[in-house]
């Protein structure tokens, strides 16, 4: 199911076909059809079944999660969403990952040595500056490579992270249109009416949806941050810079900082040497994190937690997360009376 690369002088329409066949299955027969809707209508691994139908009695608790991590540059959001029991697998797509990447496979004096399978991707420097279809069949071949070593992580199981999902954009954004913008009124945009926009969407959905398809992997998209604006003012907040459909797609989102070498003393960091505090920023860094998102964890929105008290817990970062933010399901048993008494639930 790779993209079939297009060649200098096909139109946009066509193009945009190529891009989009790495995102759809590969449908030769009925035979093909009518196994691959049974394999999307089993609902076996869901819950009970109802019988005569596709129904199902949701009666199975799902262990896994889509999550988004975000937070500004250089302040550890590989480390922290790679921290975790393996297999993980990273697809990097900022080319700065490598170093982490080693820290985290060494261990360290926080973290146990950690499993890490490290895919980069990457394409060519000047790629803007290409001709477009050009831009196109580079692009093109890089995502189609990109989603097939995703669909084998998600096939085998573990920790999938996205590095950052912000390049991913852009990825996809040249292999649909061969370039990051569309002009309006260009020759480039003339027939495209909002065509090109929803084959960018349908691409950006695939992840975290297929994902859900597989049920054997979990998904931490990292982005960058940035002010949070209303109108021209700041509000003093962040907000992360990945388009939003990425923080659509999530369970839970959280955003990630180092602390400043006072927090970290105030964080249990007195048995830091004053070197070690002022290189807080670090692999290893005392790290807080805040709730943007919290799904059926309401009464986690806009918390924050210092590494401390994960640690305190005996967890890693994502595993306190997880344990805050990733509520099962709740059975007709245990339902709270009211709406109160289930959002003050423990």
């Amino acid at each position: 199911m790779g993209i079939s690369v297009s060649s200098a002088g096909k139109s946009a329409s066509t193009t945009s076909a190529a891009a989009s066949s790495a995102f759809s299955p590969s449908i030769s027969t009925s035979a093909d059809a009518t196994a691959l809707l049974d394999e999307l209508f089993s609902t076996s691994a869901l819950g009970t079944p109802v019988d005569g139908s596709d129904f199902v009695i949701l009666d199975k608790p799902n262990p896994y999660y889509v999550a988004l991590v975000y937070g500004y540059g250089g302040e550890g959001k590989t480390f922290f969403s790679c921290n975790v029991d393996g297999p993980v697998w990273l697809l990097n797509l900022d080319g700065r990952a490598e170093d982490t990447v080693r820290s985290l496979m060494a261990g360290g004096p926080s973290w146990p040595r950690r499993d890490i399978r490290f895919l980069r991707s990457n394409y060519p420097l000047d790629i803007l500056e290409m001709e477009y279809d050009a831009a196109k069949q580079i692009a093109q071949t890089v995502l189609a490579r990109f989603k097939r070593n995703f669909n084998l992580a998600c096939r085998s199981g573990g920790h999938i992270v996205i590095d950052t999902v912000d390049e991913l954009l852009l990825l996809i954004k040249l292999a649909v249109r061969g370039r990051t913008d569309r002009p309006l009124g260009t020759k480039e945009d003339k027939g495209d009416y909002g065509k090109s926009d929803a084959l960018i969407n349908d691409c950006l959905w695939y992840f975290s949806n297929k994902v859900r398809e597989q049920r054997q992997a979990n998904l931490v998209l990292i982005s960058r941050a940035k002010q949070e604006r209303e109108g021209r003012e700041l509000t003093g907040r962040n907000e992360y810079t990945a388009h939003r459909i990425f923080f659509d797609a999530v369970d839970w989102a959280v955003e990630l900082a180092l602390l400043s070498p006072r927090e970290v003393m105030a964080d249990g960091g007195g048995n830091l040497s004053p070197m070690q505090i002022i290189n807080a920023g670090n692999q290893g860094g005392r790290f807080s994190i805040e709730v943007a998102k919290s799904g059926c964890a309401l009464d986690q929105m806009g918390k924050s937690y210092k590494q401390a008290e994960w640690e305190e817990a005996g967890m890693s970062a994502i595993e306190y997360c997880v344990s805050r933010l990733k509520r099962q399901e709740t059975s007709a048993e245990t339902l709270p009376g009211s709406v109160d008494d289930w959002i003050n639930q423990p």
